[in-house]
C-alpha cells in the first residue's frame, strides 16, 4: 500500500516541482488528486476500529493507582505478603429501612434473609454485622440504618469488582424494604468507569444538537454543517480504538475516555470548521472545487498543524508525573488531538473536492443568510483598538487578572468517594454511613509496624506497646474505630497471657485479632478509621498525628503508613513533584516553536504571556464558582494539571488562527497595523463561532456525575471563550500593534509560513 501511495506521488508530481513543494502542498496535491482514494481509506480504518469503542469501560481502570515508589504501595505489598487474610479487599453494604428500625424482629428477619444471599456470592469470605462482639455501631438500637462489612476472599482490585457486580445483581433480585448499597474501593472503581461511560453518552446527545445549530448559523448552510461532527466523531472513533488497542498492554484510566470525546470533539469540530471556512473563501473568489481544497490546506491546514504541534507539546506536561491515571490522559489526548490534525488536512479537503459548490446547499437557506467572511463589526473593533493599543492591552489584561484574583484561595485535595454524584451507589453508601457516625470507615490509615528481623511479637515489651498504642488511638480519634492486635476490651494482663507464646494452628481464641499479626510475629497491623470523613483541613493532620502515635510507642521498630489517605498524599506529591519542571518545558517548548514560525521574540512572547492569562483567569473563576459560590470544599488535584495542558495548548489554537492571518497580509505588503485590522476581522467570526462550538462541548461535560469531569468541563469553557473573545480579540492585537518596533516585515517568518 505505501509503495502504490508512493508510486502515485512520484507519477503525479515531477521531481523538480515536488522539490519546490512544501510538505502541506505535496499533501494538499495527492488528497485533492485522489480524494474517493482518501475518503475509502479512511472509512476503512474507521470502521476496522469502531469493534473496540464497543463497551470501552470494561476495559478500562477506575482504580486511582499511587506511583510506584508509594509508601502506601509498599504497605499493601507487605501485608499481603505476610498476613494475607488482612490483605483481602473489602466492601462494605449499607442498610436503610424508613419502616422497621434496628433491633427490631422484622429488621433481623430482613438482615437474616440478605445475609444468607451474600454467602451465596464467589468470593465473599467474612461478614461481620451489629451482632458481632465489638462492632454494635455498625447498627445502633433504634437506627434507621445498618452496616455490613465484607471481607473478600479476593486480593485483586479487578476480581472485587466483579464480585461486586455479583452482589450489585444478587440485590436488584431481591425485593424486600430495605435500600442496599455496596460502596468500598472495589465498587467506586467500578462506578467510576461506568459514570465515565455514560457521561460519554450524555455529552453525545446534548452536545451534537446545540453545535449542530452553531455551525448551521455559522455556514448558513446544512450540508456545511454536517461535515464538522462527522470529522470529529471519526477522529474520536479512531482514537477510541487506538486507546482500545493500548489498553491490552498498558492500564488506561477511565478518565482518559472522557477526555478523549471531551477534546477530540471540541478539536476535530474546531479544525474542520476552519478548513470549510476557509475552503469557501477561496470558492468565492472564482477557484475550482480542488484549486479551493489545495490553498485551503496550505492555509488553514497549515495553522491546523501549528495548533496540533502545540497542543501536543502542551500535553505532554502530563506525562511527566510517575502516575497511570495523568499519563493515560496525556497520551490519550496526543492520540486524539493526531487523529484530528491528520482527518482535518487529508480527509476535509478530499470532502470538500468531490461536494464542491454543494457545499452551501441548499442555496435558499445559504442566500438568506450570506455569511459574510469579513465582519464589519469586527472590523470596527480592530479599527479602534490599533490606534490606542496601550488603553486597550490594560483594560483586558486588568480584566484577566481580576478573574484570576480566586486563584489565590485555591484549596488542592482529592475527596474520595465524594468526587462521585450522590446518585451513585457508592456514594450513596457513604451517605448511609454518615448517618452512623462512620462515614470515616473509608479513610482508613493503615499502621504496619516491623519489629525487625528476628524479633517477634509473642511474649515481648511490644504486646503492651500495642495495647498502649491502641487505646491512645481510640483517644485520639474519638468515635472512630481501631482495629489490632491488641483489642482495648482486653486489660494487658489479659493480652500477656494471650500472646505469651506463639498460638497453635487452629486453636487461637481472638481469630479477629490473629489476622493483624504476622506468622512470624515480626509484623503487626492496625487499622485506624475515623469517625469522620476527612476533608482537606483535616487529612495531613490526621495522618501525622497516627504516625506520630506510632513512632512513639515503638520507638525501636520501624513504623510504615498506608491506606487510601496516604496513598492520596503519595498522588498528590507525585503529580506536583514535577509539574514545575514540566510548565516551564512547555513554556520553554511554546516560545522557541513560535519564535522559530514567527521569526519574532515579541510576537512568541505575547502569546505565551496571553495565554497564561487566560489559564490564571480561567481558574480563578474556577474556584469562585465551586468553592465559593456552590461550597464545595477543595478543587481535585488533578485538574489545574490537566487544565494547564489542555487550556495552553488549545488556547494556541486561536493564536495560531489569528496569527497566520495578521501574517499572511503582512507578507503581502500591508503595514502592520492595517495587517491587524485585515486579520482581525478576517478571522474574528470563524473564531467566535469555534471558541462557542469548543465551549459547548466543554460544557456538556458539567452534567457528569463525576465533580472533578464537572470542574474540568466548566474550566475549560470558560479559558477557551475567555481567549477567544478577551485575548484573541483584543488583547492580542492590541499587544501586536503596541509592539510593532519589535515586528519587522524583513524578519520574515520561516519557510512552512511563507507561501
Amino acid at each position: 500500500m505505501l509503495r502504490m501511495l508512493r508510486n502515485l506521488l512520484k507519477k503525479d508530481v515531477p521531481a523538480a516541482t515536488a522539490a519546490r513543494m512544501g510538505m502541506l502542498r505535496m499533501l494538499a496535491h495527492w488528497v485533492t488528486r485522489y480524494p474517493l482514494l482518501v475518503v475509502a481509506g479512511w472509512l476503512i480504518l474507521t470502521i476496522a476500529l469502531l469493534p473496540f469503542t464497543w463497551n470501552m469501560g470494561q476495559r478500562l481502570t477506575g482504580e486511582l493507582t499511587p506511583p510506584a515508589h508509594s509508601q502506601a504501595l509498599e504497605v499493601q505489598r507487605l501485608i499481603s505478603r505476610n498476613m494475607p487474610d488482612a490483605g483481602k479487599q473489602q466492601l462494605v453494604l449499607t442498610l436503610h429501612s424508613e419502616e422497621h428500625a434496628v433491633g427490631t424482629p422484622e429488621f433481623e428477619a430482613g438482615l437474616d434473609t440478605l445475609l444468607e444471599k451474600i454467602r451465596g456470592v464467589p468470593g465473599v469470605d467474612r461478614i461481620i454485622t451489629h451482632r458481632d462482639l465489638g462492632f454494635e455501631r455498625l447498627g445502633p438500637s433504634g437506627q434507621e440504618y445498618s452496616a455490613i462489612l465484607l471481607s473478600m476472599d479476593i486480593s485483586s482490585l479487578e476480581k472485587a469488582q466483579q464480585a461486586v457486580e455479583s452482589i450489585r445483581e444478587t440485590l436488584k433480585e431481591w425485593n424486600s424494604a430495605f435500600e442496599v448499597n455496596v460502596t468500598g474501593l472495589p465498587a467506586v472503581a467500578i462506578d467510576l468507569s461506568e459514570v465515565s461511560e455514560s457521561d460519554v453518552g450524555r455529552a453525545e446527545q446534548t452536545a451534537l444538537p446545540v453545535t449542530s445549530i452553531l455551525l448551521v448559523a455559522a455556514f448558513g448552510a446544512l450540508l456545511s454543517a454536517l461535515i464538522p461532527p462527522l470529522v470529529g466523531w471519526i477522529a474520536v472513533i479512531l482514537a477510541l480504538g487506538a486507546i482500545a488497542l493500548l489498553s491490552r498492554a498498558y492500564p488506561v484510566h477511565s478518565l482518559a475516555q472522557t477526555v478523549t470525546v471531551m477534546l477530540g470533539l471540541a478539536a476535530g469540530i474546531d479544525y474542520c470548521l476552519l478548513m470549510v471556512t476557509r475552503f469557501r473563501e477561496e470558492m468565492d473568489k472564482g477557484q475550482s472545487p480542488r484549486e479551493a481544497a489545495m490553498r485551503s490546506v496550505t492555509t488553514a491546514g497549515r495553522a491546523i498543524v501549528l495548533s496540533g504541534i502545540m497542543v501536543a507539546v502542551s500535553l505532554v506536561a502530563l506525562l511527566f508525573p510517575p502516575l497511570n491515571l495523568v499519563r493515560s490522559i496525556g497520551m490519550a489526548g496526543i492520540v486524539v488531538i493526531l487523529f484530528s490534525v491528520l482527518v482535518a488536512v487529508t480527509l476535509v479537503p478530499a470532502l470538500l473536492t468531490l461536494l464542491g459548490a454543494r457545499i452551501n446547499w441548499p442555496k435558499a437557506i445559504y442566500r438568506w443568510f450570506a455569511p459574510s467572511i469579513r465582519g464589519k463589526g469586527w472590523e470596527r473593533l480592530a479599527g479602534c483598538i490599533a490606534p490606542r493599543p496601550g488603553r486597550w492591552a490594560a483594560v483586558a489584561t486588568l480584566f484577566l487578572l481580576a478573574l484570576g484574583l480566586p486563584l489565590g484561595r485555591i484549596e488542592i485535595y482529592n475527596e474520595g468517594v465524594q468526587n462521585l454524584s450522590p446518585s451513585v451507589e457508592s456514594r450513596k453508601g457513604v451517605e448511609a454511613l454518615k448517618h452512623l457516625d462512620l462515614d470515616g470507615m473509608l479513610d482508613r490509615v493503615d499502621v504496619l509496624v516491623d519489629l525487625g528481623e528476628g524479633n517477634t511479637f509473642y511474649g515481648t515489651p511490644a504486646v503492651e506497646q500495642a495495647a498502649r498504642l491502641t487505646k491512645e488511638l481510640e483517644s485520639a480519634i474519638g468515635k472512630g474505630i481501631v482495629l489490632g492486635p491488641a483489642p482495648s476490651k482486653l486489660p494487658e494482663d489479659a493480652l500477656r497471657k494471650l500472646y505469651a507464646s506463639p498460638p497453635v494452628e487452629n486453636a487461637f481464641p481472638m481469630p479477629e485479632a490473629a489476622r493483624y499479626i504476622s506468622e512470624s510475629g515480626r509484623f503487626l497491623l492496625f487499622r485506624v478509621m475515623p469517625e469522620d470523613a476527612l476533608g482537606a483541613q483535616t487529612r495531613d493532620s490526621f495522618v501525622r498525628q497516627v504516625r506520630d502515635l506510632a513512632r512513639q510507642s515503638f520507638a525501636k521498630a520501624s513504623v510504615f503508613l498506608g491506606g487510601d489517605p496516604v496513598a492520596f498524599q503519595d498522588f498528590d506529591r507525585a503529580l506536583y513533584r514535577n509539574f514545575p519542571v514540566a510548565v516551564a518545558l512547555v513554556l520553554l517548548l511554546t516560545f522557541l516553536f513560535l519564535f522559530a514560525v514567527f521569526r519574532s521574540p515579541y510576537v512568541a512572547m505575547v502569546a505565551v504571556a496571553g495565554n497564561l492569562f487566560v489559564l490564571a483567569a480561567s481558574m480563578g473563576a474556577l474556584v469562585a464558582v465551586f468553592q465559593w459560590g456552590l461550597g464545595h470544599a477543595a478543587v481535585h488535584p488533578m485538574v489545574p494539571v490537566i487544565v494547564f495542558a489542555i487550556t495552553f495548548g488549545l488556547s494556541m489554537d486561536y493564536q495560531v488562527f489569528l496569527l497566520s492571518r495578521v501574517w499572511e497580509f503582512h507578507l503581502e505588503g500591508k503595514p502592520l497595523r492595517d495587517a491587524i485590522v485585515n486579520g482581525v476581522s478576517c478571522t474574528a467570526r470563524i473564531i467566535t463561532f469555534a471558541a462557542l462550538i469548543m465551549g459547548v462541548v466543554f460544557a456538556t461535560f458539567m452534567i457528569s456525575d463525576v465533580m472533578t469531569v464537572k470542574m474540568l468541563g466548566f474550566d475549560l469553557a470558560a479559558a477557551v471563550l475567555l481567549d477567544a473573545t478577551i485575548a484573541r480579540l483584543i488583547l492580542m492585537p492590541a499587544l501586536l500593534a503596541l509592539g510593532q518596533r519589535f515586528i519587522r516585515r524583513k524578519g520574515e517568518p520561516s519557510a512552512f509560513l511563507h507561501h
